[in-house]
């Protein structure tokens, strides 16, 4: 993944007791971050920011987490999520698989 760039993931089942995100990432600078959007891109929706550590040269995956923050109006049921990769010049994120504990 590079600067800006993002994945939606439709029709996720989440409720208001989604408190971690966790992902296996790989990067081998400095990461920049994956901000966790739900609904829409929009700063009201803004429900955590994983700032990601560098794990190395090679293919070093490692699972990094942060904890989640409720968004504001936030119902249960399904929810469309956005992950926004902020990668700093010259480096690339690498993304594997994402949980949120407290989805159903």
């Amino acid at each position: 993944m590079q600067d800006d760039a993002y994945i939606k993931v439709r029709d996720v089942n989440i409720n208001k007791g989604a408190k971690d995100f966790k992902a296996e990432v790989w990067a081998a600078k400095s990461g920049g971050s994956i901000e966790i959007y739900v609904d829409r891109i929009d700063a009201d929706c803004l429900i955590g920011n994983l700032k990601i550590n560098p794990t190395g040269e090679t293919e070093n995956w490692q699972v990094q987490s942060t904890k989640l923050r409720p968004a504001q109006g936030l119902h249960e049921g399904l929810h469309d999520l956005y992950f926004v990769f902020k990668v700093p010049d010259k480096n690339t994120v690498h993304f594997n698989w994402w949980q949120i504990k407290g989805t159903k």
